[in-house]
């Protein structure tokens, strides 16, 4: 739908307020669940998912009262809300990657993300020869000689997920979105490395061995993450019922996904799922598990 029917008085900063106008009219189209992207402060590089700040709303989309009050609107109308949370990276203009670059190599503000030492007799070389994403390498250095990963954009930093301090951030972002209304896991100490490839081909595996996709780790943050986010009402309103998550995925990992998450005794679930194979990339939508999903 676009994007227009939902500006508040032909106010582009109040399209969240939009969309609670709207939401009788939503109601009329059957519609079950609204599903945001990203919508926290950002610079816009990567659509929003480049998160400045992951605990508020974007001031050109509305404020946190304006989420509020579109949660209680499609709540009254039995009508659920789905947020996405980006976890594999931040912003450059993250308050935290700020704090990163002004400090030392070996500090604790440089262990939140993959900062890394260079190759060669000066360090000129990056610390492997992968190519980001969205294509150029996934390697940027920094001033004082280092290089900090991004599978992304440059201006997406990756967080270090072996570092206890992000586990902790995340559980407070999850959280904070509660009482508002997969590639994390890295194994880069190996000598491998340069085997493999950080954008999707035909090295993936299903035996959790990747270095950077598909790890067995991943599955402890998402027990971690249904632990911290137990069915409850929270005290702004809204109603925390299921956590999803989207990822690109072999048939194992999804397996392990479910599993994982019901030995939390939770049900998240995948919404979207690409299902690896040698040469093909098959996107599944089911409208059955989606409504099995909206039952949760």
């Amino acid at each position: 739908m676009a994007v227009a029917l939902f500006a508040a008085n032909n106010s582009f900063g109040r399209i969240i307020a939009g969309i609670t106008q709207q939401m009788d009219y939503l109601e009329r189209l059957g519609i079950e669940a609204i599903w945001l992207s990203p919508f926290y402060p950002s610079p816009l590089v990567d659509g929003g998912y480049d998160v400045a700040d992951n605990c508020d709303v974007d001031p050109r989309l509305g404020s946190l009262d304006d989420f509020d009050d579109m949660v209680a609107a499609a709540h009254a109308r039995g009508i659920k809300v789905i947020v996405d949370i980006v976890p594999n990276h931040s912003s450059n203009q993250h308050p935290w990657f700020k704090a990163a670059l002004a400090a030392r190599p070996g500090s604790p503000e440089r262990a939140r993300y993959i900062f890394r030492d260079g190759r060669g007799e000066h360090g000129e070389l990056p610390p492997t020869n992968w190519n980001a994403n969205f294509g150029g390498p996934a390697w940027t250095r920094v001033a004082d000689g280092q290089w900090y990963l991004h599978m992304f954009t440059p201006e997406q930093p990756d967080f270090d997920w072996s570092c206890p301090e992000v586990h902790a951030f995340f559980c407070d972002v999850l959280t904070f979105w509660s009482d508002q209304g997969n590639g994390l896991a890295k194994d880069l100490d190996r000598d491998d490395l340069d085997r493999w490839h950080l954008a999707e081909g035909d090295d993936m595996v299903d035996d959790g061995t990747h270095p950077l996709w598909d790890r067995n780790e991943v599955h402890e943050i998402y027990r971690e993450w249904r632990r911290a986010m137990p069915c409850r009402k929270s005290r702004r309103r809204a109603t925390t019922r299921f956590r999803s998550t989207g990822s690109y995925a072999t048939g194992r990992l999804m397996t392990r996904t479910v599993n994982s998450a019901s030995a939390a005794r939770g049900r998240p679930f995948c919404l979207s799922w690409r299902f690896r194979a040698r040469h093909t990339c098959i996107r599944v939508r089911s409208s059955a598990f989606l409504r099995w999903l909206m039952s949760s």
